[in-house]
């Protein structure tokens, strides 16, 4: 089955050489940014991480100390919150937050989350 006669499909990013066989493959590369995130600082013993973003961000990845959380977050017209167990950071990690959209794909750069005591 062919998506649209041609050896390539830009509607699914597949590549196929005969009409039965799929070859899947990631692109890699830096990410089209069409989208910004603006965390606020979080207090210790805080549960949430907020801010406010431009674009069509919808879901959110807490990044600490170079090991990603789940990608989640509620994202409303007035910003976004994003829960996050309080025992996970302290004063001194490494906090980084990047948006994605609702295709799952990175569309802001990572903005660093301040931790306050």
């Amino acid at each position: 089955m062919r998506i649209n006669g041609s050896p390539t499909s830009n509607t699914m990013g597949l590549l196929h050489g005969r009409p039965e066989h799929y070859y899947f493959s990631e692109r890699t590369g830096t990410p089209e940014v069409t989208g910004s995130v603006t965390p606020t600082a979080i207090k210790i013993g805080s549960a949430y991480v907020r801010g406010t973003f431009t674009g069509p961000v919808t879901k959110g990845l807490l990044v600490i100390n170079g090991n990603p959380e789940t990608l989640r977050g509620e994202f409303t017209s007035t910003g976004f919150r994003y829960y996050i167990d309080p025992s996970k950071f302290k004063v001194g990690d490494r906090l980084e937050f990047i948006g994605f959209n609702s295709e799952n794909k990175v569309i802001t750069h990572g903005k660093t989350v301040t931790i306050t005591p």
